[in-house]
């Protein structure tokens, strides 16, 4: 199980979070940040607060990308992510720790609105 405290303590990564749950946004390099999403909430109120995280990412925080790798067997989660507007960037195979058993991954990114 990943302690995410270090992470949260990082003032460069971004928590947008409330009572529906929220994004995480790891930051990877200037402007250029992995975003994961934890939401209780489903469907269209999901896609709204997904949407709004986006754009405070892009207009508040800074970012000039933000990109995603959920494992390929994750079809919800892949569908959320073209529903918000990331572009496909196709099939990777994710080397690091904790993307899927396989590592096989669809990776996502989405430029500056």
């Amino acid at each position: 199980m990943l302690d995410p405290t270090a992470l949260l303590a990082d003032p460069k990564n971004i928590l947008l979070f409330d009572e529906g749950g929220g994004q995480f946004f790891h930051w990877k390099g200037p402007g250029i940040y992995e975003a994961h999403s934890f939401y209780l909430v489903r469907g269209r109120q999901a896609l709204a607060k997904g949407r709004e995280a986006i754009r405070l990412m892009f207009e508040e925080y800074g970012a000039e990308k933000l990109w995603r790798a959920p494992p390929v067997e994750n079809r919800p989660a892949r569908w959320f992510n073209r529903q918000l507007g990331f572009r496909s960037l196709g099939i990777v195979q994710m080397m690091a720790p904790g993307y899927s058993e396989t590592g096989v991954c669809e990776l996502f990114e989405m430029k500056g609105l």
